[in-house]
């Protein structure tokens, strides 16, 4: 498997023991032992005991393992698992995290299947990432306890003001994936309409979940506002009811004032945690972001972004500072705001560094982009933390309900690339390829032009991108499908790989309508194209 797909893992379940029979042992044993030595983890079967991840552990370091390699199972359904599952599900994931072991989550699809689709989207926040007591449904009387027989233990959550724990709040939050490069459009792979670039392609609800963007690893659901004002309320959200700008989602930051008494109408500034990171800044990197204020009022975003410094050998900070200066912000109201922590951690620098601002043409967006230029060779820059802050005046929140302040639908982080570094991509599609072809005909009443044959197409479309090869932000992300009738082109849909089905596509005989392929890479460019005729029998 790691030859044919580099990077796969082969995790074995604790069914059968190495002598055939079925027989889950719940734990790492000398019964399991050999499917554990010939594959990258064992997924435990559930109805482990508290000292389990401990003594596997220590099994597994024996073996020249590590303990992180097995992965104690929690069944959400309850049915004899550790903790006994739901709600409580984090007590098994804190257990196996405190042993310094992993763990494995089945069933999560029961904060759907449970409490239906109404209550969905409340559930599985609860689920992840707890919250206050009164917002949990009762517990069933028939069931007041897990399936045990043994009382669950939320004492330690009583200590945490009424807030009930989740699963973030059992284990640490570990940096988004990428070494010197992000990208996200903040997609949840669903949506009320599909956007590109901020133009809506589709006018209808759908869901391809193999659009989800990386989503903010950070508390961003509990915004700061500084100052305080009891009267106002602000909150931030992943939504699709305003509108995105690549897919269906897009972090949506609302206010609203509390009570028609008068509150102290002021400029505050909401600050939003979005992403803990761990890339490499060294080399000066291109950060943009895209966004748009919906209030009336003049709205300031401004990113933030947390880096940490290491200064060359027997060098002050100091002396790296005087070498290394980024340009500031002429405007010292605007900008991007760069905080440079220094190793010893007793010393840190901001900067306000200038973004060069356009509009992207669609429906209001605001474009930014910052170059952080590269430090001296012999020190290294890794970006640690990005914030987002958006500067209103209260004034503007002028009634009791919630009111869109600004929205975020893109934010990237691409490395400094010279001229000979860019890649030519227009031949990067290519073979495109009609198979399994039928057309079907029909026959439609124009009224006053009077009957005109009708051709319904099916057919699979299948191509090459040779930009697969790259595997950084110039890769192809996923591909458009559009259609083609003289000056008129319509949206069809979206690929993650190199085929698409064309099924009931109608067109009128008199027109020969082409199928337009898009490349589209991860940072939402159109890198390549191909085009193909509509086949015709």
């Amino acid at each position: 498997m790691h030859a044919e797909i580099p990077g796969s893992q082969v995790i074995w379940y604790d069914s059968m023991t190495n002598d055939g029979d079925v027989d889950w042992q719940n734990n790492l044993t000398c019964k399991n032992e050999l499917f554990f030595r010939n594959s990258d983890g064992i997924f435990l079967n559930y109805w482990w005991k508290k000292e389990y991840p401990e003594m596997a552990r220590r099994f597994a370091e024996r073996l020249g393992k590590s303990g992180l390699d097995v992965y104690f199972g929690t069944d959400v359904w309850g049915r004899k698992t550790y903790g006994g599952g739901g709600f409580q599900s984090y007590q098994g994931v804190k257990e196996a995290s405190s042993a310094q072991t992993s763990s494995a989550l089945f069933g999560t699809a029961w904060t759907y299947e449970n409490f239906g689709k109404d209550e969905f989207d409340k559930m599985d926040r609860l689920f992840w990432c707890g919250g206050n007591y009164i917002d949990y449904p009762p517990p069933s009387p028939a069931n007041p306890k897990n399936e045990k027989g043994t009382e669950s233990d939320d004492s330690e959550d009583e200590l945490m003001h009424g807030h009930k724990k989740g699963i973030t709040d059992t284990v640490s939050t570990i940096p988004v994936p990428g070494m010197n490069w992000f990208v996200t459009t903040f997609d949840r792979g669903f949506g009320e309409r599909f956007y590109y670039k901020g133009k809506k392609l589709l006018s209808q609800p759908w869901s391809h979940l193999s659009h989800q963007a990386v989503l903010p690893n950070l508390n961003y659901r509990n915004p700061q506002v500084y100052p305080v004002d009891k009267n106002i309320k602000v909150t931030s959200s992943l939504e699709s009811e305003y509108g995105a700008f690549t897919g269906g989602t897009s972090l949506i930051i609302k206010g609203q004032r509390l009570s028609h008494r008068e509150s102290r109408d002021m400029e505050s500034e909401v600050t939003v945690p979005l992403f803990k990171l761990s890339l490499d800044a060294s080399k000066g990197c291109s950060i943009r972001y895209i966004y748009r204020t919906l209030l009336q009022d003049d709205i300031k975003l401004t990113m933030s972004c947390h880096f940490s410094l290491k200064t060359g050998q027997n060098e002050t900070e100091a002396d790296f500072f005087s070498l290394w200066k980024p340009e500031s912000s002429v405007d010292k109201e605007d900008g991007f705001r760069a905080t440079i922590a220094t190793a010893n951690l007793n010393e840190s620098r901001c900067f306000l560094l200038p973004a060069m601002e356009e509009t992207t043409g669609e429906n209001d967006w605001i474009k930014k982009t910052i170059d952080i230029p590269a430090v001296p060779a012999g020190r290294a820059l890794h970006l640690t933390r990005v914030e987002v802050s958006v500067s209103a005046n209260t004034a503007s929140l002028t009634s009791l309900t919630t009111q869109v302040i600004a929205s975020l639908g893109y934010f990237s982080i691409i490395p400094t690339v010279s001229n000979s570094q860019i890649v030519n991509d227009s031949a990067h599609l290519t073979d495109l390829m009609w198979t399994d072809v039928a057309v079907e005909k029909e026959t439609k009443d124009l009224s006053d032009i009077g009957n005109e044959d009708v051709a319904v197409y099916y057919g699979t479309l299948k191509w090459t991108d040779l930009t697969q090869v790259m595997h950084d932000w110039k890769e192809t992300e996923f591909y458009k499908v559009s259609y083609r009738e003289g000056n008129q082109c319509t949206f069809l849909g979206t690929s993650f790989c190199c085929q698409y089905r064309i099924s009931g596509l109608k067109s009128i005989g008199s027109k020969v309508p082409e199928i337009i392929v898009e490349a589209v890479n991860r940072e939402g460019h159109i890198s390549s194209s191909a085009t193909i005729d509509i086949f015709k029998q």
